[in-house]
């Protein structure tokens, strides 16, 4: 069977088009991100946040709202300067190690942090 290429642009097209027009009405597409990650099912903090499921286009005021962290305590922590504003700091940018501290391990040869 032959198909004429008009109608194939215009199938392709429709079900393109219509597939996102009815996941639309249907109210199943969804391009924005909510920032609530995951919650802990078992053990003793059933119910809390995973802090496994941060994402890296959280800022560092995300995980302090939603982990119930202060901003201090995670600067502190990760070793940030004051000048850093961590309301748009993204996690995802954060490299923990310094060019002083970076070492590559001989067996796997992957770089990790030496904070002797």
């Amino acid at each position: 069977m032959k198909m004429n290429s008009r109608i194939m642009i215009i199938a392709i097209l429709a079900v393109l088009f219509g597939g996102v027009a009815l996941t639309t009405a249907l109210g199943l597409w969804n391009t924005e991100n909510t920032r609530t990650p995951a919650r802990l099912e078992k053990g003793d903090a059933a119910g809390a946040y995973n802090p496994e499921d941060i994402r890296g286009s959280y800022s560092f005021e995300d995980v302090s709202n939603l982990f119930e962290i202060p901003l201090d305590e995670l600067r502190t922590a990760f070793g940030l300067p004051e000048d850093v504003d961590l309301s748009v700091f993204r996690t995802a940018t954060w490299n923990p190690c310094t060019a002083n501290s970076l070492v590559k391990t001989r067996k796997s040869g992957m770089a990790q942090c030496n904070y002797s």
